[in-house]
Parts: structure tokens; C-alpha cells; sequence
């Protein structure tokens, strides 16, 4: 997905825990966060997905998302707090990734007014 999206010129950043996921990004040229930057920085997002199947995301943090921020679930369960929260699970990620990454793309943009 992060690939997908910053091939599509979107400003993309991704929290990554490991020290070994956080190289792998630096070396792709992708933007990552720590734990700790990750509740305080999310006012800086129009956008917030979830993909994996962990709550990284506690409701006090949720609370300096900016207003009107898209949050999506592709994770199977409901990770992320809140009841603004879209639930996009079965998308297929496992099968298809280029396709699904082009689909939540799209999705994305359309709801940022076709502005990524």
C-alpha cells in the first residue's frame, strides 16, 4: 500500500516499531514514525489506515486526529477507535496487492476531494 500510494505522488508516512522494518523504509525513500511520535503527529493526517491486526492506536490518541480525517480498517477486526471508522476488511491485499493498493488509492483520493 505505501508503495501504491507514493507512486501516486501521495505524501505518505508509516509507524513502523522495528528497527529492521524502519531501515527497510529509510532505504526505499519512504517517511516513518516511532511509537512515540505516532499520537501527538496524527493532526498532521487527512488520512489514517490501519493493515495490521493489532490496536496500535489507543482513543486518547485518536483525539488529535484532525477533524474530518479519513480512518481506514483493512485489518480483519476493528483496530482503530472511533465510530467514524471505515471497515474495509476482504479487501484483496493477499491476492491481488498491486489491485488492492490501486483501490484504496482511489478510495483515498475520492474522499480527499480527488486530492492525494
Amino acid at each position: 500500500l505505501t508503495h501504491q500510494l507514493h507512486h501516486l505522488n501521495a505524501n505518505v508516512t508509516v509507524y513502523a516499531r522495528k528497527d529492521a522494518d524502519r531501515a527497510m523504509l529509510r532505504a526505499l525513500g519512504y517517511r516513518y514514525i516511532s511509537r512515540e511520535e505516532l499520537g501527538r503527529s496524527l493532526g498532521r493526517y487527512p488520512c489514517i489506515i490501519n493493515t495490521i491486526p493489532a490496536a496500535v492506536l489507543r482513543e486518547e490518541e485518536m483525539r488529535y486526529a484532525r477533524p474530518g480525517c479519513i480512518k481506514l480498517e483493512l485489518a480483519s477486526g476493528v483496530w482503530l477507535p472511533g465510530d467514524d471508522v471505515i471497515v474495509a476488511h476482504g479487501l484483496p491485499g493477499k491476492y491481488k496487492p498491486d489491485a488492492a493498493g490501486a483501490l484504496i488509492a482511489k478510495t483515498i483520493a475520492y474522499h480527499l476531494g480527488g486530492k492525494l
